[in-house]
């Protein structure tokens, strides 16, 4: 019996030993980035909060509050938008987040997508389609499920890429200030770049919930000149980034001058679009009878409800 018990005692010594060797590993490999970064806050942060997804610690709060007492006129209230200088800092994942109607998607939302890859060292990137993209009520579109099964089969070949469905899942009009605050409560420990083209760098601080847009998310950049505006696309950038205090980048990566409409009207035309799309998704559009003409699974986007008409555009 007693043999027993010392086996069994030793068994439970190991056991312990083991995991307590096990956290020890698993702590060591969260590795603290000593080099100054910055933070925009964001509804819901507290110091506690930040210390856990940023220090790994949540009673280093007290570090973050050192590092930015100049700022930080109350530790148990911090205003969302407020810039915190983290000193050292546990890395975050980074996805990239290109949204658009994608009606269809073609070769080049592609190419931005991998370039965001590239150019961000994103670990992600997600495509999402519009629910209902407020400046484009005046005309027919693709339903939800198929500009998904579309952007499935352009992106196979691209295991970082992603399809997120939020839009489409959440219906109504779509507001992506909106979805990046839902984003960063459903996803802490993550830095989001949300990639707009050239032309809405003119207009995104015109975007309703523009506010909630900047403190949930970084913005980037892609696309070339816009012709027609006073300032040139770097000049805007810097505008921007000077006036509401942004880190605003720009892709070095061109695309080419294709459009989702220039597809639409040639395969309404019976025209070779090979160029512009794989042979899967071609098959799919062909089997399911879209851009035809009118077909049935292309549907109306709804009224735009009351109160609402001061929606403008997000990306894509």
């Amino acid at each position: 019996m007693r043999n027993k018990v010392q086996a069994f005692l030793a068994t439970i010594l190991a056991l312990t030993m083991f995991f307590l060797t096990t956290m020890s590993v698993c702590a060591s490999d969260v590795q603290l980035v000593k080099e100054t970064t910055t933070y925009t806050v964001r509804n819901g942060d507290n110091l506690s909060k930040l210390a856990k997804i940023k220090l790994g610690d949540s009673s280093r709060w007290k570090d973050i509050y050192e590092w930015n007492k100049d700022v930080i006129k109350d530790v148990n209230l911090i205003y969302p938008g407020t810039k915190l200088v983290f000193q050292e800092a546990i890395p975050l994942k980074r996805i990239g987040v290109l949204g658009g109607t994608f009606d269809p998607i073609h070769n080049q939302h592609v190419a931005v997508a991998a370039a965001v890859y590239r150019e961000l060292a994103c670990d992600e990137v997600w495509l999402m389609p519009n629910g209902v993209p407020p400046h484009k009520q005046d005309r027919k579109i693709a339903s939800g499920k198929d500009r998904i099964a579309m952007i499935e089969y352009a992106i196979a070949d691209y295991p970082y890429m992603k399809v997120c469905t939020y839009q489409v899942d959440q219906g109504g009009l779509s507001y992506v200030g909106q979805d990046f605050e839902q984003f960063n409560k459903m996803y802490p420990n993550t830095d989001f770049y949300f990639v707009i083209g050239a032309d809405n760098a003119y207009t995104i601080d015109k975007w309703l919930y523009f506010d909630l847009l900047i403190q949930n998310c970084n913005i980037a950049v892609a696309g070339r000149e816009v012709q027609g505006q006073e300032k040139t696309l770097a000049e805007q950038i810097a505008y921007l980034n000077s006036t509401y205090d942004l880190n605003i980048v720009s892709l070095q990566f061109q695309s080419e001058p294709v459009s989702s409409t220039l597809v639409r009207d040639k395969l309404k035309n019976g025209e070779d679009v090979s160029e512009y799309i794989n042979q899967n998704e071609l098959n799919y559009i062909k089997a399911n009878g879209l851009y035809d003409t009118v077909p049935d699974n292309v549907i109306p986007f709804p009224s735009e409800p009351s109160g609402a008409n001061e929606a403008l555009p997000n990306a894509g």
